[in-house]
């Protein structure tokens, strides 16, 4: 058999398939090939683990009293208990992650720098303060914490 018949019964099995469909086979021939070829060429690959709970919600507004915090290092939640933390009567915490998993929430529950946190307060609450890193306010002669211009080095 030649190329030439081999073409002929190529687009003959291909005359009654769709171009959609013909694509979806090639993509699906050829992807499955990936990992093989990755290993041959010595491209580096890693196995994700699937995150298969994704909590999400789709508003017609931006929700005025909803708020998203991820505790920075050094800011006042940061090791501060639930109870502890000062968010006013007019505010409360819905739901905190950590790396990843559901902390439960009590009032003895600690926060950690990473964890995200959603409240839900009254926007001039500022609850901001309570979860970005404090701002240092001092002169250059005796501050300790010089911002770094990186374009200088």
């Amino acid at each position: 058999m030649g190329n030439l018949d081999t073409t002929n019964i190529l687009l003959g099995i291909m005359a009654g398939v769709s171009v959609l469909e013909a694509l979806l086979l090639i993509a699906i021939g050829v992807g499955g090939f990936v990992p093989s070829l990755a290993r041959l060429l010595h491209v580096p690959m890693r196995t994700v683990e699937l995150e298969p709970w994704a909590l999400g919600m789709r508003f017609r507004s931006e929700p005025a009293g909803l708020h998203r915090h991820v505790v920075a290092p050094g800011s006042p939640a940061e090791g501060a208990r639930i109870a502890d933390l000062a968010l006013g009567e007019d505010a409360w915490i819905s739901m905190v992650s950590r790396r990843g998993h559901l902390v439960e929430i009590r009032g003895s529950t600690a926060f950690g720098a990473g964890d995200e946190v959603l409240l839900i307060g009254e926007p001039s609450a500022n609850l901001g303060r309570l979860f970005n890193a404090p701002e240092h306010d001092c002169r250059a002669d005796t501050c300790l914490h010089q911002p770094r211009d990186f374009a200088t080095g």
